[in-house]
């Protein structure tokens, strides 16, 4: 008798594949500007730098060309921190002495997602309003007589067309 398969057919990446997941959901939009402060002598400092390392990357620093990323390096060996002032004019502070880069960018992806959200559902209403307010309906543009009109011309203007392209295009038999 054998034992019956479970779990995952593969194993998981690892912390990097995981801090490259992060890493494209990770958007500048929400935010007004991150300073990310860190001791270079202090221990629990490389993760931060990693995620400096990681935000500054061109393609998210493309989400918004007017973030301003901002890396104080401190010498009083104070605690890491990363601090992220919000568009909305809110303030998110996470304190990074005892977390990992992964774990700082799912922090940073949770509390800009909710701002994000509330973006989306604005400018989706604002879709539906400008759809609504300018574009014509079907029965704007057509009443059942105009239909049939536009029908027919559009058949014989198609057929008319593939007639005169019939003279100029030859299909020569394959041997």
């Amino acid at each position: 008798m054998s034992i019956f398969a479970s779990g995952s057919l593969k194993r998981s990446a690892g912390v990097i594949d995981a801090i490259r997941k992060q890493v494209k959901l990770v958007t500048l939009k929400p935010a007004k500007r991150i300073v990310i402060k860190f001791d270079p002598f202090h221990e629990k400092a490389p993760e931060t730098r990693k995620f400096l390392l990681h935000i500054t990357n061109p393609k998210i620093q493309d989400t918004n060309l007017n973030c301003l990323v901002k890396a104080e390096v401190l010498s009083d060996l104070s605690d890491p921190s990363v601090e992220v002032h919000l568009n909305e004019g809110g303030k998110v502070t996470v304190k990074s002495s005892n977390l990992s880069c992964l774990e700082i960018f799912k922090l940073y992806n949770k509390k800009t997602a909710a701002t994000m959200r509330q973006e989306k559902q604005y400018s989706m209403k604002m879709i539906d309003t400008l759809y609504n307010e300018y574009v014509p309906s079907f029965t704007d543009i057509f009443d059942e007589d105009t239909w049939y009109i536009f029908v027919g011309i559009f058949t014989v203007s198609t057929i008319i067309i593939a007639f005169i392209l019939s003279k100029f295009i030859t299909l020569k038999p394959v041997d």
